[in-house]
């Protein structure tokens, strides 16, 4: 059924499947907390399969989470530097195939206008594009009240300006504890020299 959805998504960008097809012979393995799948791009599209026989080319591990992100736009860089996804074996197939996805490019409007012509496609798709930028917008405020909330009224994070002062305070404290340490060490080598001469 994915498999069905993906190669049918893929038929409606063609750069994206000849770009696809250029991976042909290649054998991709994506491991989720124990739920593991190969993808073998070719020339028709992605085989998906449920076991394959020696090594893939390249493994790219994480969570389930992790995994869904590398398809959102932007969401990438983030889930590999969070620690969510990983990449083992040919890295550089690994980035080939998320820029797969990256690029792809599917103009749903056209494909919609198919079955319910040009005018009815264009006001849904205005529509979608207006209702995904409210809910970018109200995702991002609402991370942003949350994130204030936590700060200034549950006082579970704490603020920049706290942040800094700690920091600035640990700074502080070690650079006191390394002059205690050299003082300490300069009168423990003052003793060793008295008991010396006696």
């Amino acid at each position: 059924m994915f498999a069905g959805a993906l190669n049918q998504a893929l038929r409606l960008d063609l750069d994206t499947l000849a770009r696809v097809g250029k991976l042909s012979g290649k054998v991709i393995a994506f491991e989720m907390n124990g739920l593991n799948c190969y993808l073998k791009p070719g020339s028709d599209g992605i085989k998906v399969l449920d076991s394959f026989d020696g090594a893939p080319d390249a493994v790219i591990r994480g969570t389930p989470w992790g995994v869904l992100r590398l398809a959102l736009p932007g969401q990438a860089r983030e889930a590999f530097s969070s620690g969510a996804v990983e990449i083992s074996g040919d890295v550089e197939l690994g980035r080939r195939f998320k820029e797969l996805f990256d690029g792809m490019d599917i103009d749903w409007e056209e494909q919609l206008s198919r079955v319910t012509g040009d005018v009815i496609a264009h006001q849904i798709g205005r529509s979608a594009r207006a209702a995904r930028a409210f809910g970018r917008e109200t995702l991002v405020t609402l991370g942003r009240n949350f994130a204030e909330y936590q700060q200034e009224e549950a006082r579970n994070l704490p603020s920049a300006s706290e942040v800094t002062e700690f920091l600035t305070a640990v700074d502080t404290l070690r650079d006191d504890t390394a002059r205690v340490e050299a003082r300490i060490a300069r009168l423990q080598a003052r003793l060793a020299a008295k008991s010396g001469v006696k």
